[in-house]
């Protein structure tokens, strides 16, 4: 499927490379309603269709409206910023005619501003505050090292080394987490680190395969081969952890897709045996209690909306047609809203 876009006018070339955008008026939303209250937000990259030719295309969707904001390739990496805009990794033309380079964008519903260059192959997350960090191979001394970087739309700065391949998740509250590869003593194991603009932290063990969520609100939950204390073979077990301590909540199964709901707990899509069957289910879980909510497919995507919902990208059975459809889900009820294409890129603000 290629989404029809509502735009007449050419933002971008048609080679898989970003060009500095000209002065463009932003399409009109199409809106089911209009209020002034903030509504939980996604960002959808996808391959949409501009007159003739199918091209890659941000949009920006709320629960009442989506709109088809900017040009994008497709193959572009994106984190959102906490504070409802996006950061996008991208190859960009240069206006010099020289060989286009990868630059880090960050667009809002009003406009995007290209702001800096990193490697096509650097890691991102939000940090939930409104900036992102960034891990990549970096120039050091006439050698090259991997660190870790935090930018906003102010500056940027290098921090610490991490080992390529490292695991990341924003905290929510400008931090960010990190697994990876540490060495303890003469062995290395996997070791969750967490680290600020100020100070980075050795806190915990876990292994290196696990499957990391952000809380929101400064913490982590991670999904992990954990030992059992009675002899028996382990399970994946969730924990949840802080700056403060560490504590082992659930069982899921090891193929758990999760996503942190943006205010401390979390969603997590798995299998899960209903009256004797096997169905794939979205739970809901935090520090309280889990419950399981509604049936998606297995392979559908997964965007926290950061005020305790979560977007769903899923193949939807509709009128004998099958189509993939981005839902809203929260505790009190889900709604099936737009059409997207299934190889669509979602990620929420948060």
């Amino acid at each position: 499927m290629v989404r029809a876009s509502n735009l007449d006018h050419h933002l971008d070339s048609v080679c898989p490379s970003r060009v500095q955008p000209a002065a463009v008026p932003i399409a009109p939303a199409r809106s089911v309603r209009q209020r002034a209250d903030p509504r939980p937000s996604v960002w959808v990259l996808c391959s949409t269709r501009v007159g003739e030719e199918s091209r890659g295309r941000l949009w920006h969707a709320t629960d009442v409206q989506e709109r088809d904001l900017f040009g994008y390739p497709l193959d572009s990496k994106l984190a959102g910023d906490g504070r409802g805009g996006v950061w996008v990794l991208c190859s960009t033309a240069s206006t010099d005619g020289s060989e286009g380079k990868y630059r880090l964008w960050h667009a809002t519903e009003q406009d995007e501003k290209n702001m800096y260059e990193y490697p096509a192959t650097s890691q991102l997350v939000g940090d939930g505050c409104g900036g992102v960090w960034v891990l990549c191979s970096t120039d050091v001394n006439g050698g090259s090292k991997s660190m870790l970087w935090h930018a906003n739309d102010r500056r940027e700065h290098s921090l610490y080394e991490y080992p390529p391949g490292s695991k990341l998740v924003g905290d929510g509250c400008g931090g960010v987490w990190v697994l990876c590869s540490t060495r303890v003593g003469e062995e290395s194991r996997g070791r969750l680190w967490h680290a600020t603009d100020v100070q980075e932290r050795d806190l915990f063990g876990y292994p290196l395969d696990s499957k990391l969520a952000g809380d929101g609100r400064g913490g982590v939950w991670v999904l992990c081969s954990t030992a059992s204390t009675d002899g028996s073979e382990g399970k994946y077990r969730l924990w949840h952890a802080t700056r403060y301590g560490e504590r082992n909540m659930y069982e899921y199964p090891e193929t758990s897709q999760l996503v942190g709901d943006g205010r401390g707990g979390v969603w997590v899509l798995c299998s899960t045996d209903v009256n004797g069957g096997s169905k794939s289910m979205l739970w809901h879980a935090n520090e309280q209690r889990e419950r399981s909510l509604y049936e998606y497919p297995p392979d559908s995507k997964l965007a926290g909306d950061g005020r305790g919902g979560v977007w769903v990208l899923a193949r939807t059975d509709a009128h004998g047609e099958s189509k993939v459809r981005l839902w809203h889900a929260n505790h009190e009820r889900e709604r099936d809203l737009y059409e997207y294409p299934v190889d669509s890129s979602v990620v929420a603000p948060s």
